[in-house]
């Protein structure tokens, strides 16, 4: 459990948030604005990704070239 707290210490998205908002290039409320926005899009993709068929193992290594 201490190590997880450490590194979320040290999550670059969240000192880049602190880091813009000490900066003046970013508020309180434009943050919570950008982070709906963003767990909405993952929502969405998410519930895209889950309602899409699964795909045909047949076409597995299609498209791989090696």
């Amino acid at each position: 459990q201490e190590e997880i707290e450490m590194w979320k210490g040290r999550d670059p998205i969240a000192r880049f948030r602190q880091f813009l908002i000490d900066e003046g290039v970013l508020d309180d409320v434009r943050a919570a604005e950008i982070s709906q926005a963003v767990k909405e899009e993952v929502a969405a993709a998410v519930a895209f990704a889950e309602a899409s068929p699964e795909p045909d193992p047949a076409q597995m290594e299609d498209e791989v070239y090696a």
